[in-house]
């Protein structure tokens, strides 16, 4: 209500107890005073016409009240009459001698200048028959219905509106996944937010594309080209390419990206860091892209044997985190390619902190980087311990969460995310160990034939599965999966199976088994 005639304000004697007292500008208690004193309604309200707009609130305010009393109780037509007369006796009342215009905008809407100017207008009172207030309460009666129709029409306009941004989302949709079968959508649909997801199948499914499809399936989920306004035919064609970048090699291949892509969703989404975090679809959108780029253009060499070789790569980066240095390189390259431009849509400022994103989340992959990742975490972590009661669905407040904290576990959910193979069931990490062997192999091969001493594990005259397995586990992956579990608890299903998989190769050196597992490595690659 307008705070001009808030009951506060009015004065409760004569006719003011209704209506409400005003003097100029506004209600004062000498104001009142008077009124109450006799000096009568008309020396209470004076000529000024700044106080038209009040009494306008007040008598249409009070008509409405009256409407609100003829709808909710079911009343017959002659005390509809009677109540016509009140409502007409209040706009007609002789305390106002100033005729008040009131204007229709349309002035082709007839019964709406009608409505108002016999209605609503404040004329002298005039003495109407029976029949004409009664007329003019169905005009007024015709009148709401017209409002309720027109907001009925605009209600409709507007799910029209929804509907064809709607359609228009399910048209990107459809676009990006165009190649896709839909036995392959369907399995994505089904298994995207499962930790035991077979990588494997979606690279059969998807026509030898997994990558392609599962960021197809994650930017549908987070309507991340939407929200982001990107161009879909740029964010598929950069990804495809990227796709394509990646060499047939036995483990770091596209599907592997694909893996590292469906991990970092997995622990976004289903270990509910989305919401422990408060990530922004930006940063969502930047993580996606630095797991599909990780390992772009990988030769299947170590950064060991570019550096000792002197690989155009150690030189041009300064034997720094030469694979992860080119990979995010060539990467950004291609997003400055116009027919690439994953990025079309954001702002300056939004490109800016994506790209800033993708090189930490990238360069943070280098296993040399490993202890001063888990520092950094551990630091900001220890300014919140609090966090490592609470369950991740909680609702934290956001000012918990420090900008330190949520860039330290931005680069751990896809370091993780990276090494996860022996974090998942046993029988997909049992598909993988093969394949990173048989990678090894080629390198020490190479190393030998060049006369170099052979990097450690990598030659295939000397294997020793158990022993490679169990290093690995115990000081690169479950550090950082202890870690990630202080903030995401429901990130326990992935740290069950690697405490599992550990007894497993335990168990074997316990029996004497260091067999070579089985693989299907030529059906995949």
């Amino acid at each position: 209500m307008n705070d001009a005639i808030s009951g506060s304000r009015f004065c409760k004697s004569h006719t003011c107890s209704m209506l409400g007292c005003v003097v100029g500008k506004s209600s004062t208690k000498a104001a009142c005073d008077q009124h109450a004193g006799g000096a009568g309604v008309n020396s209470c309200v004076g000529k000024d016409e700044d106080v038209i707009h009040v009494l306008d609130s007040m008598a249409a305010q009070s008509v409405r009240a009256l409407e609100d009393v003829m709808e909710g109780l079911p009343l017959g037509s002659e005390a509809r009459i009677k109540i016509g007369f009140v409502m007409e006796s209040i706009v007609n009342n002789t305390m106002y001698d100033s005729q008040l215009e009131f204007k229709v905008e349309d002035p082709e809407d007839q019964e709406m200048s009608d409505y108002i100017t016999e209605t609503m207008a404040l004329q002298p009172v005039r003495h109407s028959s029976m029949m004409e207030r009664h007329d003019r309460i169905e005009r007024h009666n015709r009148q709401k219905k017209l409002r309720f129709h027109l907001k009925t029409r605009v209600s409709m306009i507007g799910a029209m509106i929804q509907l064809v941004g709607n359609r228009e989302q399910m048209l990107k949709d459809d676009m990006m996944g165009a190649h896709l079968s839909e036995e392959c959508k369907a399995y994505l649909r089904e298994h995207m937010g499962s930790w035991n997801i077979d990588i494997f199948k979606v690279y059969k499914l998807s026509n030898k594309e997994p990558l392609v499809a599962v960021m197809w399936y994650t930017l549908k989920h987070y309507n991340l080209i939407n929200v982001l306004k990107l161009n879909v035919t740029k964010v598929l064609a950069f990804v495809r390419e990227i796709e394509r970048g990646y060499p047939d090699n036995p483990y770091h291949c596209s599907t592997h990206g694909a893996d590292v892509v469906q991990g970092v969703f997995w622990f976004i989404e289903t270990a509910l860091l989305k919401n422990t975090l408060r990530l922004s679809p930006l940063e969502i959108y930047s993580m996606l892209i630095a797991a599909a780029v990780h390992d772009y253009l990988h030769p299947g060499m170590n950064n060991k044997f570019l550096q000792v070789t002197q690989h155009e790569w150690a030189i041009r980066y300064n034997n720094v985190s030469i694979l992860e240095m080119h990979a995010c390189s060539e990467g950004c390259k291609l997003m400055t390619k116009p027919e690439y431009n994953c990025f079309e849509g954001c702002t300056k400022d939004q490109q800016a902190e994506s790209r800033a994103i993708v090189i930490d989340c990238v360069l943070a992959t280098d296993l040399k980087h490993h202890p001063e990742i888990i520092m950094e975490f551990k630091k900001a972590l220890n300014e919140l311990n609090e966090l490592q009661e609470l369950k991740a669905h909680v609702d934290i407040p956001p000012e918990l969460v420090s900008p330190e904290l949520k860039a330290a576990a931005i680069k751990l959910i896809v370091k993780c995310a990276d090494i996860s193979n022996p974090a998942r069931p046993w029988n997909l990490y049992a598909r993988w160990i093969p394949r990173i062997f048989r990678e090894f192999h080629g390198q020490g091969d190479e190393e030998r034939r060049l006369g170099m001493p052979i990097s450690p594990f990598m030659d295939r005259e000397h294997q020793s599965t158990n022993k490679t397995q169990i290093g690995f586990i115990k000081y690169v992956v479950k550090p950082l999966y202890d870690l990630i579990l202080k903030i995401a608890p429901d990130s326990d299903a992935a740290h069950a199976c690697l405490v599992a998989n550990l007894e497993t190769f335990e168990g074997r050196v316990r029996v004497g088994d260091d067999s070579v597992l089985p693989s299907d490595l030529d059906d995949i690659v």
